[in-house]
Order: structure tokens, then sequence, then C-alpha cells
């Protein structure tokens, strides 16, 4: 295991609040691979082409959307020795800091396959797997953390890490009155219970997991909102997909309700959502606002194709349309 020998990036987004910092997390990276096919046929020979492949993860998706509406940002990364120079020289975006910590094996990849009639077929893969000693690794890098800082755990963590060890890491931080997002499948719901989050947006599968049934509606998401902020969830988002979200936080429930876009990717839309969330935070704007943001992040990301990230100017078109309902 190999850290990078750079020393943890100090810089800070200044926000009207003073100066804030925003890191990423992501333990289990993978080029992400996009091929356009035909129509794919099980159990026969299928023909496709390659028309990307990028440096991801939802930890990196999130950092570039950042950075890509002009906050600056660190992304911490766990990569396989074998392919890491790879990984670095893609993983390179304005604003962003990339740290690394270096084990044994390979950076994954996942495919994804973008039939003719807009659907998507995702294929992933196994990558390396991390010796004890990482996470200790990360918490030595994330020392120098104020309160109102930002960590954003997204995405799987890879095997080889003990998770006991990251959810203690995370509460040490929440100690130290840094803001904990997260949005990992590899945590259930008594994990969530015991770190309680300042803010969590699960995916479909998540969301099931967490509270035992299919969110389909409405109200479904509204109940299931509350079940995540009696938890002890500061700010408990449940998406819609196209229809938006609902979220409960303290002073009750809202629903966000974007518009109409023309959907060119659905994939790292929630990763953008979560960034559009930090900025608002950031940028010291009024929770309504921070929600608008959010959702018009998320919606913005769609229009894209692939993980790109949203476009300001499309994010600032939407946001004028999205809806906010107190309930």
């Amino acid at each position: 295991m190999q850290a990078s020998r750079r020393l943890f990036a100090c810089s800070r987004t200044q926000s009207k609040g003073g100066f804030v910092k925003v890191v990423t997390l992501t333990l289990n990276p993978a080029f992400d691979v996009h091929c356009a096919i035909d129509n794919l046929i099980p159990l026969k020979e299928n023909f496709a082409t390659i028309t990307s492949r990028q440096a991801g993860g939802k930890g990196l998706n999130l950092s570039r959307a950042l950075a890509n509406n002009g906050v600056r940002n660190t992304a911490l990364i766990v990569v396989g020795k074998a392919n890491a120079d790879a990984f670095r020289e893609s993983a390179t975006f304005p604003l962003v800091d990339c740290e690394y910590v270096e084990v044994d094996g390979n950076v994954r990849e996942n495919y994804t396959l973008h039939h003719k009639n807009g659907k998507e077929t995702r294929i992933s893969f196994d990558g390396f797997t991390c010796p004890d000693g990482v996470v200790k690794v990360i918490a030595d890098k994330l020392n120098r953390l104020n309160g109102g800082d930002v960590v954003a755990l997204t995405g799987s963590i890879s095997k080889g890490i003990d998770k006991n060890k990251v959810i203690k890491l995370l509460k040490k931080l929440q100690v130290n009155g840094v803001k904990i997002i997260m949005d990992s499948r590899s945590f259930s719901v008594d994990d969530i219970r015991n770190i309680k989050p300042w803010f969590i947006k699960p995916n479909e599968q998540e969301i099931e997991d967490y509270v035992g049934y299919k969110v389909l509606s409405f109200e479904q998401a509204v109940s299931a909102s509350k079940k995540l902020y009696d938890l002890g969830v500061k700010n408990a988002m449940v998406s819609l997909g196209g229809d938006g979200a609902v979220i409960t936080d303290q002073t009750g429930i809202r629903r966000i309700i974007p518009p109409s876009v023309n959907v060119k990717s659905t994939i790292g839309a929630g990763d953008s959502l979560i960034a559009g969330f930090i900025y608002g935070y950031v940028n010291g704007l009024s929770f309504n606002e921070t929600l608008k943001t959010a959702i018009a992040f998320g919606s913005g990301a769609c229009t894209t194709e692939g993980t790109n990230p949203p476009d300001s100017k499309v994010i600032e078109e939407i946001k004028k349309q999205v809806k906010i309902i107190t309930y």
C-alpha cells in the first residue's frame, strides 16, 4: 500500500460563511466505459462500439460536477497500482485536487451499453482488494478538516476494507464538526442509524433495503424520507426520478418538482444532485434555494452523455422552473 507523497490538499472554497473544504471519498473507483449497441441479445455474440473510457466512481463524478460549477474540492481515491497511472491521467480536472492511496491490483471497469431504444445495460467488474491499514491512511489525510467542512462518501467500499473502521472514522469526523454525506450501498440501515449523516440520498435499491419496500409513489417517498429522518439523518432525501424528490429535515417535509428535460443518460445524475446540495451549502444559499439547485444539478446531468457533469447555464435554466411544495 502506498499513499500519495503529496500532502493532503489544503485548498478551501470561499463561501458566504467563510472557507469550506469539500472532500469526496472514492473507495472503489472504476473506469467508466460507454458503448453503443444496436440490440443486446442474451446468449448470443454481441458487437458494440466503445464511445468513451474515463476515470470514474461516484465520488469522482461528484467532484467533477462541483468543479464544473466553480467549487474547488479534493477527491481522495484508492487506486490499484497496476493501472493507477492511466487512472491519474484520466482523472485530471480543473479545480479537483486528487489525492491517491495506492494498493496492489487493478482499478475495475464498468461497462454501460447504450441501446438504440434509449435504454442502458450496465456491467460491473470486481477490482482490487485493499490490505489492512487503508482506513488509517485515509484518516490521517482527513485530520486537518474542521467544523463546517464536508466529507462525501459515495459509492461502494472495496473488498478488504473494514466497514466498522470506516464508520468509526465518519463518527470521529462528525465529533469534530464535519458534515457527513453518504450515498453507498455498502452500509445497512443499522449503520445509517449509527452514523446519523448530515445528508443522504439513497438510490432505488438502497432505499428499498433501508425501508423494506419499493418507492413507487409520492406517498411512499414521504414515508421513506420520514423513516430515514427518524433514524437520525439530518437531511433525508428520497428520489422520485424524473418526478423530483422528497426531503425531510427538522423543519418538515418538502417536495421538489423539476421541469421535464431531454434525457440522454441518467448515469451520474444522483452524484450531480448531491453536488448541487453541497454547492448550495458552500455558497450560503437558503434551504429552498439549495434544494432547487440540487434538483437542477441532477436534472442537468441527465441532459449530458455518459457521466459528464451538468453545465452551469443549463442548471440555471432548469432551476428557474423547479417548484417546491412544503407540507
